[in-house]
């Protein structure tokens, strides 16, 4: 540089030389001892400069006469810097401006923290991505012309200018990509095709990884690609905001504002890349641009929720009209429900009271809140309060509480509204018995808020249920019954009444070969006449027993003759031997003949009938008891033990019967004979059913 004497007319002048981010600054000029050589820039040693200002700045030697000219030379070498600034002033004129800078630039840093906390704070109440990106632009280009303009190398990197150096070419390219991002999520993110918005996201990832180009050597060609995409990224932008069809005043503004910040970017990259001079002011007016650009967008942000606002203001007006209108509709249709719930309480308490039933409401505990007239009939109270505040399991007998217990925890984890018995307890202590209908009552939301149970008293109901199961059972039997008495009567009065018509016919068509035979026939006849008479006695005796009419005919009655009487029927079989054992029977006896007779002859006859042959023994003894006994024990195939519980049950025959066909029988003769011995006020007793041994004892009082 080659002073002009105008400027070089003596006294100190200073040499300050902008950007701080140079490497390095060697300046060589004339003294009178000859040529001097002074070094600044962030690789020099920290000892070796001459002041800690935030630029580099020289004081050139003033100690030379006047001379035509002074030349200066300047070699400067930086990895990143794209422009130089030497600027020469005297001490007290840089003392002026640099007072002037430092103020001017604390109002602009000042100013924008303002907006920051304003854009971040409608950030966060708005919950609004564009108020977030304007900030991220706003902190990002004043962090990068904060360090341009040397005031974090002056406050943080003394003594560490290489780290100041690495800050100065980071911040550049992060404010070009906060630019981008800025654009994309104000503008393009949402009239952009899908395609142009994924160019404009690859956009600010390469101007967010620029800074590492200057570790390999290429920061000026990708820091000047960047400022390329980022100045065809605003103009992309402009036209896709010129093209909305619907232009509102946000829209406006941010069109004005970004065609402004287009101009001074392009002015911006003219003199970075070297097409023209670069000044002082155009640092400035490029910073307050930006700064312009965030400011009028967040006006037209404002004016945006201002909008909003008026709208949402109008929109509430007539909400407040509608709200009116339908607080009066409310007003009627409360009026009208009030009066419809009123009618319907009345309707429901006529038909509490009416219901034979009980309706009962308790909490989810299962203590009452309310309970029906009927619960005061039902339950033996005088008054509904005597219900209240007591538990429902207070009204059922003791021995149900568990399965109520049980089916009110169904009725919460089953939705369990199903029909229970219970046992219920009167005021009084007595038992009754109830049906019990529950059901849990939800809220709105789902929530479980009383229980209402359905309580009907339905003792009359189970009696007539047994009755009529009783009345049921006594028809099906007497249908057995009748059933097996046609069974039983078809076949035994078939069998003597077959056995007199044979010997009838034989006695007709065969000649009788002498007084044997005549006998022989004749005793057929007898055995056949007799049977079909005893049999005939059963049922008209059986008949006589289940009608209620049945009386005896007491009378004296020699015992000994009685018993040897009726136990002849053993000499009709010639198979069987009879044995009477009367040593020790009393001479008299108060009974019914007739019908001991009957029941004596079933006994012998069922001795006979089971057992193919043998002696069969009749004794009779007066007991220690004092009782008569009768007793008939035969020498046959026995009784087994799962027989004698229906042994004297009416139409039953024992195993025996079932397996022997040839063995005839009705089923009558035990349960007449027991029957006969109990109208007596005595029993009949099998005391040994062991194959041999089967004797049966007719016990009779006196």
């Amino acid at each position: 540089m080659e002073l002009p004497p105008a400027e070089w007319s003596g006294g100190e002048w200073w040499l300050e030389i902008q950007p701080p981010m140079l490497d390095s600054i060697q300046l060589h000029e004339a003294a009178a001892d000859g040529w001097h050589m002074r070094q600044a820039g962030c690789l020099l040693v920290p000892q070796l400069r001459e002041d800690d200002y935030r630029f580099p700045v020289f004081r050139l030697a003033s100690d030379l006469p006047p001379l035509p000219r002074k030349t200066v030379y300047l070699r400067v070498h930086s990895g990143n810097a794209l422009y130089l600034l030497a600027d020469l002033k005297s001490p007290a004129e840089f003392a002026r401006q640099n007072e002037l800078s430092t103020t001017l630039w604390g109002g602009y840093f000042g100013a924008v923290t303002l907006v920051l906390l304003f854009t971040f704070t409608m950030g966060g109440i708005n919950h609004s991505r564009r108020y977030l990106a304007l900030s991220v632009v706003l902190l990002g280009n004043a962090i990068q012309i904060f360090n341009a303009q040397g005031f974090i190398t002056g406050l943080f990197w003394i003594g560490r200018e290489r780290w100041g150096d690495i800050s100065g070419y980071s911040t550049a390219t992060l404010a070009i990509a906060a630019i981008f991002w800025a654009i994309r999520d104000i503008i393009t993110r949402r009239d952009a095709p899908r395609w142009l918005d994924t160019l404009y996201i690859i956009g600010a990832w390469f101007c967010t990884l620029v800074p590492l180009a200057a570790f390999v050597g290429y920061y000026h060609q990708a820091y000047l690609a960047a400022l390329v995409i980022n100045l065809f990224g605003v103009t992309g932008a402009i036209i896709i905001a010129s093209r909305r069809k619907q232009f509102s005043t946000f829209d406006k503004i941010m069109l004005i504002s970004m065609v402004s910040y287009l101009i001074t970017y392009i002015h911006t990259c003219r003199w970075l890349l070297g097409f023209g001079p670069v000044e002082p002011t155009q640092i400035i007016f490029r910073a307050a641009v930006v700064a312009m650009f965030c400011l009028m967008i967040c006006t037209a942000l404002l004016l945006e929720i201002r909008q909003a606002h008026h709208a949402l203001l109008q929109q509430k007006s007539r909400d407040l009209e509608q709200c009116a209108l339908s607080g009066k509709a409310l007003k009627q249709k409360v009026k009208e429900q009030s009066e419809e719930l009123q009618k319907s309480n009345v309707l429901y308490q006529s038909l509490l009271e009416l219901s034979p039933d009980d309706v009962t409401i308790t909490d989810l505990n299962g203590v009452i809140l309310m309970i029906s007239p009927a619960a005061v009939t039902m339950f033996g109270y005088e008054r509904v309060e005597e219900h209240i505040g007591r538990h429902i399991l207070d009204y059922i007998a003791p021995e149900d509480r568990e399965l109520a217990t049980a089916t009110m925890l169904r009725m919460f984890t089953e939705n369990y509204a199903g029909l229970e018995v219970y046992n219920a307890l009167h005021s009084d202590g007595s038992v009754f018995t109830i049906n019990v209908t529950g059901k849990v009552i939800t809220d709105s939301a789902g929530e479980p808020t009383c229980i209402i149970f359905v309580v009907r008293d339905i003792t009359e109901d189970v009696r007539l249920k047994k009755e009529l199961l009783n009345l049921l059972d006594s028809k099906r039997r007497l249908l057995m019954e009748q059933r097996n008495f046609l069974s039983m009567v078809s076949h035994e009065f078939r069998t003597p009444l077959a056995v007199i018509d044979s010997a009838a016919i034989n006695l007709m068509a065969v000649p009788v070969v002498g007084q044997v035979d005549l006998d022989r026939r004749a005793h057929q006849i007898q055995r056949a006449t007799r049977a079909l008479s005893q049999l005939i006695d059963n049922c008209l005796t059986s008949e006589r027993i289940e009608e209620g009419g049945f009386q005896l005919v007491r009378q004296q009655t020699l015992v000994v003759p009685l018993v040897t009487e009726t136990a002849q029927i053993v000499t009709f079989s010639i198979r069987h031997e009879l044995r009477l054992e009367c040593d020790n029977a009393p001479a008299l006896w108060v009974l019914d003949p007739t019908l001991v007779k009957i029941a004596l002859s079933n006994l012998i006859d069922n001795a006979i009938k089971y057992s193919e042959r043998g002696t069969v023994t009749v004794s009779a003894s007066k007991g220690t008891d004092g009782r008569l006994c009768i007793a008939v024990t035969d020498q046959g195939i026995g009784i087994g033990e799962h027989e004698k519980v229906l042994l004297f049950e009416k139409f039953v025959r024992g195993d025996a019967a079932q397996r022997g066909k040839s063995i005839r029988g009705s089923g009558l003769g035990l349960f007449v004979t027991r029957r006969i011995a109990q109208a007596h006020g005595g029993d009949l007793v099998l005391r040994s059913g062991e194959p041999g041994a089967t004797r049966f004892e007719l016990w009779l009082p006196e």
